[in-house]
């Protein structure tokens, strides 16, 4: 899960993925071609099950700054985009897109895509207008980010 840097913050941000489980060795032989093939199972601790956060650290100091627990997402996630608006995209395995603030981690807008995300947010300029976009399940969601000092439709 790739991480994102803000340098007007000094932020660093992460995915952290945390909770108990045992990795366990297959006992399934391999057989080239023999897909679908597993060498590891994982147990869950029904104690401590995982849980996804994005993490702000502070680059001076490593320490948290804040954090924001993405709820019902228990897997793996997406990667992390920043931009210079001041605003965090994160996706999750549970399809939920959204913007938190990079200084304080307050969700400001999420938007559900219905599939799960697992790829990295990117931006691009259209016509002088800012987008996001992320990949959910096989579809490509992209979003006009709003800037108040351009009329809409310029």
């Amino acid at each position: 899960m790739s991480p994102a840097y803000n340098p007007d913050t000094g932020l660093y941000y992460v995915a952290a993925l945390e909770g108990c489980g045992i990795n366990t060795k297959s006992n399934e032989k391999f057989r080239p071609g023999g897909f679908p093939f597993d060498t590891t199972g994982y147990i869950e601790s029904p104690d401590e099950p995982r849980e996804l956060y994005v993490r702000a650290l502070d680059l001076t100091t490593g320490k948290l700054s804040w954090e924001f627990k993405q709820i019902g997402s228990h897997d793996y996630a997406a990667g992390l985009l920043s931009n210079g608006g001041g605003l965090i995209f994160a996706g999750c395995d549970e399809g939920i897109f959204t913007a938190l603030d990079a200084k304080t981690g307050a969700p400001l807008w999420h938007f559900n895509t219905g599939q799960a995300i697992a790829a990295s947010p990117i931006t691009y300029s259209f016509k002088g207008r800012q987008y996001v976009a992320v990949e959910a399940g096989s579809d490509v969601v992209a979003f006009g980010l709003f800037d108040d000092s351009k009329p809409v439709g310029r």
